[in-house]
């Protein structure tokens, strides 16, 4: 009785030293499988991180791209190209990936060039040709750069190091028609239109004889490195604008202060050259503010306008000083019912930056204004346009997009 009383015992015990092994590799290969697949979502989590970062430094590297250096007679398009180098690998360091700061070198980042334009009217730029106007990027986290990502489990996959890349471009769009919040964000643009030209030709306070045909004086600059208005010519022609004295000739004015759907109300009209058009100042637009459409490039809209400045707008205006922002030309302005207001036609979208305010003793204003170069993800563009080989002769505004 003894001896059968231990025998299930021993059986039992042939059994487990059998069963044994098979959970070990079992086990084994599903640790195996679960590094496989840890070691893959961290890489596809590095490339995901190296594409944020490529895109940011293309972002970056466009808005380099659009500089003020476009406006000049003897612009060159390596010093763009180089200045968004720069921008782009700076951009790319405040970027990590794997835990690591992303590093982009030069060689990684090309630039595509514009075709060749020229304007027909004495413009600013007699030539512009090859200036780049697309930036690519690719970021590498990879064994042949030396920095390859370092995987979780080598001992068991035997893989110690992975490769991941991640790459991006970003252009400027000339073929602007239009600008539209994006994600609710505020348009970049001043109520404020200025005015074109005199068809009597006397006087040459107006956008194209003191921008387009170099007119104006160049006794001040901007230096883009401090955020601020320097003494001293800096090859861009600058244009004083003059409001009219409050119960003087409006003839005297050459801007036009606009209403962007404020109605002149005094606050959402200081609010709107502080921080430009919200998604409601355009609801009477669908929100979306164009001149031209794609049919016709030469349409115009009439706006309501005054050519009087308060002192709460002059304030806002000096607090604008050195910013880029979008403004109208206007060709004409017509009185209207009220007193005040002026019918004014718009007929063009450019990019100015305020450099000086300055109050007059008649209680009107002046303010000393010049070209710029302004790319944002406000403006809307023509696809139809964008899709030929011709480029606008000079363009001040650009929309800044990401690419392919």
């Amino acid at each position: 009785m003894p001896r059968s009383a231990r025998q299930p015992r021993l059986h039992h015990s042939r059994r487990q030293g059998l069963t044994t092994p098979l959970v070990v590799g079992a086990l084994l290969v599903a640790m195996c499988g679960l590094a496989l697949i840890l070691d893959r979502m961290w890489l596809e989590a590095t490339r995901l991180e190296l594409h944020t970062a490529a895109e940011a430094a293309a972002l970056a590297g466009a808005r380099e791209l659009a500089s003020d250096q476009r406006l000049r007679p003897d612009v060159d398009g390596q010093q763009l190209s180089d200045d968004a180098t720069q921008s782009a690998v700076f951009a790319s360091l405040a970027n990590r990936a794997a835990g690591q700061p992303v590093q982009i070198a030069e060689a990684d980042i090309t630039f595509s060039d514009t075709a060749a334009a020229s304007t027909s009217d004495a413009g600013l730029a007699t030539d512009q040709a090859s200036l780049p106007d697309l930036i690519r990027v690719q970021a590498h986290r990879t064994r042949f750069r030396g920095n390859p990502v370092a995987l979780f489990i080598s001992q068991l996959t035997r893989q110690p190091y992975g490769d991941a890349v991640g790459q991006a471009a970003a252009k400027i769009d000339a073929h602007v028609i239009g600008l539209r919040p994006v994600s609710g964000s505020a348009i970049p643009a001043l109520p404020l239109a200025i005015w074109k030209l005199d068809p009597t030709g006397q006087r040459t306070d107006t956008w194209q004889a003191a921008i387009e045909q170099r007119k104006g004086r160049d006794d001040y600059g901007y230096d883009a490195a401090t955020g601020s208005v320097t003494t001293g010519g800096d090859g861009l022609p600058e244009l004083t604008l003059k409001s009219a004295r409050r119960d003087g000739p409006v003839s005297v004015a050459n801007l036009q202060l606009l209403d962007i759907g404020t109605h002149f109300d005094e606050p959402k009209l200081q609010r709107q050259i502080r921080t430009g058009w919200l998604p409601e100042d355009l609801t009477n637009w669908n929100g979306e503010f164009r001149l031209t459409t794609a049919a016709k490039s030469s349409d115009s809209l009439t706006l309501s306008g005054m050519p009087y400045l308060e002192s709460g707008d002059r304030d806002a205006f000096d607090e604008v000083v050195g910013a880029a922002r979008v403004a109208l030309i206007y060709d004409s302005a017509a009185a209207a019912e009220h007193a005040r207001v002026q019918q004014v036609q718009c007929t063009r979208m450019v990019a100015i930056r305020v450099l000086q305010v300055q109050d007059q003793a008649d209680g009107s204003c002046q303010m000393i204004i010049q070209p710029a170069v302004l790319a944002t993800r406000t403006a809307l563009v023509d696809p139809a346009q964008s899709a030929e080989e011709s480029t606008p002769s000079l363009a001040y505004v650009y929309r800044l997009e990401l690419t392919r």
